[in-house]
């Protein structure tokens, strides 16, 4: 079996969703897949497989137009690519370990960034990279690969800035780029540094195997020419982004788009619940996520199934496997941000057993999974509001069973922790810490 990714709410289809699809599971297979190859062969070659499910969730019959209006912020140098969430990024770095300094005095450091880079380089390169963490942009732009009328530029783009965040997270963990970046005079000297390990470091992950579909299989080597360049244009971006939030006021660009995102997020939520379905009778979501998983491809006969879900994607994995599809046998579940503690503690699944009143001072731990999770893994992120956890709830009679909480902090503020998951190397770092596996 594959590598199965199971999305959360409010996530629609579109040029930057297939960009984020193909950031992500480039990220899965060489950070994830490809190291646990390296001690498991029955993982080598492992393909992973994302169903969308958003065309099936809630739909605005009004567009929206109950929302009521929300003044944003003008010409304050930040355009409707969502680059505010970068900036952000960078000066909450900047203000917390880019120097000794506190407030706004480090935001105006000398070398901020070479210092942040000194304290912590992975979490630096995650957030010079930000723009593309976010799926706010891409590195490089289809005229730049030359493939304006190929059928697939959204996923070779999306590829290609999956390499990048990889190639950036070796850069972070090379002893030899963070002497020459302390070395540096200037943050101007650093960021050249960073720019010349990440292209490098690109170039080495570049070779394609054929089993993974890749779009850039037919574009040859011609996408690195510009790849510096690029690379380049949005580290720069990051020495002004501390000065574009200074006053704080970029904070009003996000009111605009968090009312109509919340009212996805509660409606995507509502409409499972409402159209789930029965045991033996599947609502569409169900079905769509099982029929996914059952025709996944698989490259040999003892390949384990993997399950990656974010979100309302491990309500309704839990469902499935508790309820819809029983038999199913998983050997790890990694549920990142998450809620299914707390839809259990209210006693929301198809499985769940209502005990009322509870015995006190709480109930016994609920042993749902019977055996069918080998190992179940739920990443929570403390800033992160929508991310609860498991152990306190469940536990499993099967002594060979593991159910664990796994702290991540992505380091960036409560509006975005949420989707900082798998968008990011340092998580698959913590899988990596937590599977002895390291690069």
């Amino acid at each position: 079996m594959p590598v199965v990714f199971i999305h959360g709410v409010a996530t629609r289809a579109g040029e930057q969703y297939q960009r984020g699809v193909a950031a992500r599971e480039e990220l899965i297979r060489r950070l994830l897949v490809d190291r646990m190859a390296a001690s498991d062969p029955r993982w080598a070659g492992m393909q992973v497989v994302s169903p969308y499910w958003g065309d099936l969730a809630v739909r605005h019959y009004w567009a929206q137009a109950t929302l009521p209006p929300v003044g944003t912020l003008e010409d304050m140098g930040v355009g409707d690519d969502g680059v505010a969430a970068a900036d952000l990024e960078v000066a909450d770095l900047v203000k917390e370990i880019g120097n000794d300094a506190t407030g706004l005095e480090a935001l105006g450091a000398e070398t901020p960034l070479r210092n942040a880079w000194s304290k912590n380089p992975h979490r630096t390169v995650e957030a010079l990279l930000a723009p593309i963490v976010h799926s706010d942009r891409s590195v490089l732009r289809p005229q730049d690969l030359g493939i304006t009328e190929q059928a697939r530029p959204a996923q070779a783009l999306g590829e290609i800035d999956g390499r990048v965040l990889a190639a950036g997270s070796l850069a972070a963990s090379d002893e030899a780029v963070g002497a020459a970046i302390r070395d540096a005079l200037s943050d101007d000297a650093a960021l050249t540094v960073i720019t010349d390990a990440i292209v490098a470091r690109t170039e080495q992950v570049a070779p394609v195997e054929a089993s993974t579909d890749s779009a850039l299989e037919s574009l040859g080597p011609g996408w690195l020419d510009t790849l510096r360049d690029r690379v380049g244009e949005v580290l720069n971006r990051a020495k002004s982004a501390p000065a574009r939030v200074a006053t704080l006021a970029a904070l009003d660009r996000y009111r605009d788009g968090l009312h109509g995102h919340l009212t996805l997020f509660m409606g995507d939520v509502f409409v499972y619940l409402l159209r789930r379905g029965e045991a033996g009778s599947p609502g569409p979501i169900v079905e769509r996520v099982r029929e996914a998983i059952a025709d996944a491809p698989r490259s040999r006969a003892d390949e384990p199934l993997i399950v990656l879900t974010h979100s309302m994607g491990g309500n309704i994995f839990y469902d499935l496997v508790t309820t819809y599809e029983p038999s199913l046998k998983v050997d790890l579940w990694v549920s990142a941000g998450g809620q299914v503690g707390q839809f259990e503690e209210m006693k929301l699944f198809k499985a769940s057993t209502v005990v009322d009143p509870p015995a006190p001072p709480m109930p016994p731990k609920v042993a749902a999974l019977g055996g069918r999770v080998r190992t179940w893994l739920n990443i929570y992120d403390p800033a992160d509001i929508l991310s609860f956890l498991v152990e306190p709830v469940f536990t499993d009679p099967d002594a060979g069973v593991r159910i664990k909480d796994l702290k991540f902090k992505s380091g960036v503020s409560a509006l975005k922790a949420h989707g900082a998951y798998y968008s990011r190397p340092t998580f698959y770092e913590l899988l990596g810490r937590e599977f002895g596996s390291r690069p």
